[in-house]
């Protein structure tokens, strides 16, 4: 009999509570359903183009917002070369936190037992979000055995 390891599907909630409180002029509606099935890149993709969708671009430009593409960030991730044990991350403008996601997604396939990202946002709707996608990230890790300790700093670095 052969037996297959089942990973139980969590569904994460976007926290819309501290988003309408933050931004009452913004609707935030239509939330997307992250699912513990997806990357965490893919949580970032998901979650900053719903951001877009509901923010302006006045504000977004403003703010001097870009979000970087899932294959750019995978790219830089990768250029970053082999992660070591305890390797130290800085993301000195975080967004919705792609790159240090993408970095996560590295440490998975280096099997690195522990890393630590510090990053940094100014933007409160985006801390927020970034928040969300950290710790996404951190929980898949810890299910794959990585310890992954976050330093988010809501200021501009």
């Amino acid at each position: 009999m052969v037996m297959e390891q089942v990973r139980s599907h969590k569904i994460y909630e976007l926290p819309l509570h501290e988003l309408r409180h933050l931004t009452p002029d913004i609707i935030w509606k239509d939330p997307p359903t992250i699912s513990s099935e997806f990357s965490p890149i893919e949580v970032c993709r998901i979650v900053g183009d719903w951001y877009v969708a509901h923010s302006s671009d006045t504000r977004r430009h403003n703010a001097g917002q870009f979000f970087t593409p899932p294959i750019v960030a995978r790219y830089m991730a990768n250029v970053a070369g082999i992660l070591d044990n305890h390797a130290r991350i800085l993301d000195p403008g975080a967004g919705v936190g792609i790159l240090a996601c993408a970095i996560c997604e590295a440490a998975l396939v280096y099997k690195v037992p522990f890393l630590s990202i510090v990053a940094y946002e100014s933007d409160p709707v985006l801390y927020v979000l970034c928040s969300f996608t950290l710790n996404y990230a951190r929980d898949l890790l810890h299910e794959q055995g990585i310890e992954l300790s976050i330093e988010l700093h809501r200021q501009d670095f």
